[in-house]
């Protein structure tokens, strides 16, 4: 799943349906610095909430990338 945005803060919520479910996390083509969620480049949800996915100092326009493996939903965006 691809995402063009703009923001300093990226998050997301999700619900894991699988246990060992993970979605890689790329902006721009890179692996950024680890969030309090995503440890380099991958998110393991664990619980349905509000998950971290990036962060930024300025605001400007970057395309997100998300690679699902397993079974989880997706429900919402928010940036900051």
């Amino acid at each position: 799943m691809e995402l063009l945005f703009e923001g300093k803060d990226v998050f997301i919520v999700i619900e894991p349906i699988n246990e060992g479910s993970f979605i890689s996390v790329e902006i721009n083509g890179k692996i950024l610095e680890d969030t309090a969620d995503v440890i380099n480049g991958e998110l393991k949800p664990n619980s349905s909430r509000l998950y971290h996915l990036a962060s930024f100092d300025d605001s400007y326009e970057k395309l997100l990338k998300l690679k699902i493996s397993g079974h989880v939903r997706l429900f919402t965006f928010t940036f900051g």
